[in-house]
């Protein structure tokens, strides 16, 4: 799926107040599911879950990371593409100021 796509498919979904506030505590909160599943992992027998349980698990965790992002984002008035392109150009920019070697692209 295309990021811009997603963005507008997003706002179909969108029930929360009016502001920024509601998406970013969202946002947090989501993140926070994330840390809860690896610490559950961390601290649970390994027979009781797989790994492919976790993965599935803090990849749904992450799709509500990215929902909540993604309308922070529209709701600043700016879109998916930009800010990931615009990221992209910042860490070039810090790593090569850092001496540090980015690693190949691939796939």
């Amino acid at each position: 799926m295309d990021l811009l796509d997603y963005q507008r498919q997003c706002r179909a979904f969108d029930n929360h107040e009016p502001g920024l506030a509601p998406l970013v505590l969202g946002l947090v909160s989501e993140a926070g599911e994330i840390a809860a599943e690896l610490e559950k992992a961390a601290r649970q027998d390994p027979s009781r879950r797989t790994e492919a349980q976790l993965r599935q698990r803090v990849l749904e965790e992450a799709g509500d990371v990215l929902w909540n992002l993604t309308r922070v984002i529209d709701t600043l008035g700016s879109t998916l593409p930009e800010v990931a392109a615009a990221n992209i150009a910042h860490l070039r920019d810090r790593y090569r100021e850092a001496g540090i070697p980015l690693r190949p692209v691939t796939g």
